[in-house]
């Protein structure tokens, strides 16, 4: 699942919509004037996307902090993943986690020596030169050898330098150390130098000084903007009739980031939700396109077996053994045994003893299938996708997955 559907299906569970026409405020400062573009539903969709999240991002991360130190670090960190390549996102987040890694190290002695003061800027120098292959003070295997050197305990006699000239050039080795591990394992094949820059424009954002408590908005922000870059391609919620107004979702984030309140009206705020609902429903529906497909040519087929009764709404089913007591009526109750399996066979679901279950509490072919049955029968039913669950995942049971029970019809309870 892409990044961007599960921030899609996140937005929906609270998103409330946001009217054009009635913005809230924080005081008296912000007015609707000041909310440019706002031209039509989809710009108000748009705005309300970013503005929502930044609300729910600063209530659930920082909600006690007036300062705008989150917006900023957050908005950095969109804008910095935005302008990525969407095939180097990988190597971009790698450098930006070696970059707190390298950030982190600063609290600390070089390589755990006590005797050596740690140079963060130098590390860094020493790791870039060595990624855009610039060898002016030494080679990636000169630079191990004069650590293992100069790190070794004195042996025979032998005291090894510490001057400051020594040390600088230390911290320096052991950044080009881990370019050339970097480069080995993630960086091979780059003729084009394009995987280098998308891992520096990722360091660059780890290293930077930032309080380790808005740490998880670099991380937040890193993936918002990726999603947005993700949308560029695909249209804006994954729909390529609906045009993305990037400008505006960053101005809803920004209000939201900074604790602007959201006044909604009804009529917009429907819209709003409706629309991510059906979106929602329609990247669930592509992704599991072939539980769908599946489930309705298992179902032709199996129509035209014999002792296969279809009904008007599509159940199908066949009689195992046909009791002669009384049938189930909508406002009662029924005891059964039933078995649960998908189309391949799979099983999901046993009752192993006997279960009541109200007739119009449950799956809407389990209600129509018992009121078929007399008390004393055993059927099999077939049901399609719509008289189960669905477009919901339900455990072993994908989206769209058509299923089949053997239902035992013990009696009918009080």
């Amino acid at each position: 699942m892409t990044r961007t559907i599960q921030v899609l299906i996140l937005l929906t569970c609270f998103l409330g919509g946001v009217d054009s026409q009635n913005i809230g405020s924080k005081g008296d400062l912000e007015t609707q004037e000041e909310i440019v573009g706002l031209r039509n539903k989809v710009d108000s969709l748009n705005y309300a996307y970013g503005l929502s999240w930044g609300d729910s991002i600063k209530n659930y991360y920082f909600k006690n902090d007036s300062t705008d130190f989150p917006m900023i670090v957050f908005m950095d960190a969109l804008d910095s993943a935005y302008v990525q390549e969407l095939n180097h996102v990988e190597i971009y987040k790698k450098g930006i986690k070696v970059g707190y890694f390298i950030k982190k190290q600063n609290f600390k002695t070089l390589m755990g020596d006590s005797t050596i003061a740690y140079n963060q800027k130098l590390v860094e120098v020493g790791l870039i030169d060595v990624l855009n292959g610039s060898y002016y003070l030494m080679k990636p295997v000169e630079a191990k050898l004069f650590i293992q050197r100069k790190m070794n305990k004195p042996t025979c006699g032998y005291v090894a330098d510490r001057d400051e000239i020594t040390i600088r050039i230390l911290n320096y080795a052991y950044g080009m150390t881990i370019g050339s591990s970097i480069k080995d394992d993630y960086i091979k094949g780059d003729s084009a130098n394009s995987k280098i820059k998308s891992f520096i424009a990722g360091l660059v954002v780890g290293t930077k000084e930032v309080e380790y408590k808005y740490i998880k908005l670099v991380e937040l922000g890193t993936d918002f903007g990726i999603s947005l870059k993700e949308q560029v391609r695909l249209g804006f919620i994954n729909d390529s009739t609906l045009k993305l107004n990037t400008e505006l979702i960053k101005q809803g984030l920004i209000r939201g980031l900074l604790g602007y309140g959201i006044g909604v009206a009804q009529d917009e705020r429907e819209y709003l939700r409706t629309t991510l609902q059906t979106h929602n429903s329609k990247n669930i529906e592509k992704i599991n396109i072939g539980n769908k497909a599946a489930g309705e040519k298992f179902l032709a087929e199996n129509a035209k077996k014999p002792g296969i009764i279809t009904t008007a709404s599509g159940l199908q089913y066949e009689v195992l053994i046909k009791g002669n007591g009384e049938f189930p009526k909508d406002s009662g109750k029924v005891k059964v045994n039933y078995r649960g399996t998908l189309i391949d066979g799979t099983l999901f679901d046993n009752s192993k003893e006997p279960i009541i279950f109200p007739v119009n509490q449950v799956l809407k072919g389990w209600t129509e299938a018992f009121k078929l049955m007399p008390v004393g029968s055993k059927f099999k039913i077939y049901l399609p996708q719509e008289l189960a669950y669905g477009n919901k995942q339900q455990g072993l049971i994908k989206p769209f997955s058509m299923l089949i029970f053997e239902m035992e019809l013990l009696s009918i309870e009080e």
